[in-house]
């Protein structure tokens, strides 16, 4: 008496629960991709190598660059310490920088009359609180309590979110791996994980094109519904992160992404062929 091939109705709902739940998951995993490029400190240096301008900041091209570099390892990366610990070693930087371009012989020196007449920025007691006092002459000079704020809250959904999605990720491999000999099931995971993304990663691309600011705007609105993330032009946070920054991040994040999801869909249809 041969023993039958066919798969019981229970192990055939299971896989399909599980193929189901592997392309929700992929589709999470290849947005995260996209994050994970973005948020490299290479990145931020080579945007902002490309995009900040000293001509109106009273700091210089390489200082802004420098800055820019710091203020993304303040907010993107975990803070194993206190949160003033963070907050004073990024405030120390750009103290520093200060110190930098406000001395005799600096090409910004004399942009920084202003605050050398009124803050002490010899002073290493509490660069927190130095920081704060030169934006408080112009936010120019430093992040205000505004700013930090904002950085905080970035800090605070990227920490508690990375990890969620690096789960999420974990999940879709060993899914994929369970999916191994169905090629059909697995084809189809990869196929519509893909497509799951792409669609609506297609619209936000046409539509950032269209209008950077209103899709910019409505980002920040849905993340940060506090508010806090709108600052001067003149700000010391948009001269070392303008638009330009946020659009060429927006750039990297979509081909990242894109080229996952395209991937992911071409070898999901080559296992769905071979599988029919």
């Amino acid at each position: 008496m041969s023993k039958s091939n066919e798969s019981s109705p229970l192990s055939t709902f299971v896989a399909n629960v599980a193929s189901i739940v592997c392309c929700v998951c992929l589709a999470a995993t290849y947005l995260f991709a996209g994050y994970v490029a973005c948020a490299a400190q290479p990145t931020t240096r080579l945007l902002a190598q490309n995009t900040c301008s000293a001509d109106a900041s009273p700091y210089t091209y390489d200082q802004l660059v420098q800055l820019a570099v710091a203020t993304r390892d303040y907010t993107v990366e975990g803070h194993d310490g206190l949160l003033s610990d963070a907050k004073e070693l990024l405030a120390s930087r750009v103290v520093s920088a200060a110190q930098e371009a406000s001395s005799e012989g600096s090409q910004k020196a004399s942009t920084w009359t202003r605050v050398t007449n009124s803050v002490n920025l010899s002073s290493e007691d509490d660069s927190l609180q130095t920081m704060y006092a030169m934006a408080s002459i112009s936010d120019a000079y430093g992040l205000d309590e505004d700013a930090m704020s904002h950085l905080e809250d970035c800090n605070a959904l990227i920490t508690k979110a990375v990890p969620v999605f690096m789960g999420i990720a974990i999940v879709a491999l060993i899914l994929a791996v369970m999916l191994r000999n169905n090629k059909k099931l697995l084809g189809r995971a990869l196929s519509w994980g893909g497509t799951l993304v792409l669609t609506p990663l297609f619209f936000c691309g046409i539509w950032s094109i269209y209008n950077f600011d209103a899709f910019f705007a409505f980002f920040h609105e849905v993340l940060f519904p506090q508010g806090n993330w709108t600052f001067s032009e003149s700000s010391l946070l948009i001269s070392m992160l303008p638009e330009g920054f946020w659009m060429g991040m927006g750039a990297l994040w979509l081909a990242v992404t894109a080229t996952a999801c395209i991937i992911s869909i071409v070898l999901g249809g080559r296992m769905k062929r071979h599988a029919a």
